[in-house]
């Protein structure tokens, strides 16, 4: 969009499996996810350097798209509560919701986490690139030595 980089990720074939357990009158929940897929695209805000003719995607983050498609493969209930029947009877309910709307829900929470962890990375890129490309016009730019062993 305009002038700012995006790039897009796309994660497929995730598995997770999960069991939950909860004290008095224990319920244990056994779920899974199989061939989900994340699909994120970030812009990153270019970042000046000594050179105003080059810019360096090294700026804040922003998380422009996100799509999960959350495949719950089993989902089962067990334990000692009086809610484990009751929760096996709408087993098919549940992951009918599940694939609704776990997507949605899923890039709601992810979006700050991802924007903030990856300007914090860029970030740090910055400061490690400084002495190569946002050196005043005066410097010298510090470029790494050869060695040879």
């Amino acid at each position: 969009s305009g002038d700012v980089p995006e790039v897009g990720y796309r994660i497929s074939g995730v598995h997770l499996q999960c069991q939950l357990m909860a004290s008095s009158g224990s319920i244990i929940v056994n779920f899974g996810f199989h061939n989900s897929s994340i699909y994120l695209r970030l812009s990153v805000a270019p970042m000046a350097t000594a050179d105003p003719n080059l810019k360096l995607p090294l700026g804040k983050v922003t998380l422009v798209k996100c799509s999960v498609d959350a495949q719950l493969s089993y989902l089962d209930f067990g334990g000692t509560s009086p809610l484990a029947y009751p929760l096996k009877n709408f087993r098919e309910e549940i992951i009918e919701t599940v694939h609704k709307d776990a997507g949605p829900m899923a890039c709601r929470r992810m979006e700050p986490m991802v924007a903030e962890h990856a300007t914090k990375v860029l970030a740090a890129l910055a400061v490690d690139m400084e002495p190569y490309f946002l050196h005043d016009d005066d410097q010298e730019p510090m470029l790494p030595t050869p060695t040879r062993k």
